[in-house]
């Protein structure tokens, strides 16, 4: 029997790639939040980076509310 050939394709791009991992005092808390784009004017770019910086903000204090209760 003779092996197979695996053919694959590899694209590289320019994307960007924006994450956070939030973490409470609470071992067991975390949020991890990625925003993964490519293809974008850097006026665009800057947009979606204040958003999602807002963003996690938000998910920061939702997190550390959550888990406040418990300490």
């Amino acid at each position: 029997m003779e092996a197979e050939e695996v053919k694959r394709e590899v694209r590289i791009t320019s994307g960007v790639t924006f994450q956070k991992r939030i973490v409470s005092s609470d071992p067991d808390a975390y949020a991890k939040v990625n925003l993964e784009f490519e293809g974008l004017q850097e006026s665009r770019v800057a947009e979606l980076r204040d958003l999602f910086n807002k963003f996690a903000a938000e998910v920061e204090g939702m997190l550390f509310e959550d888990t406040s209760l418990y300490i």
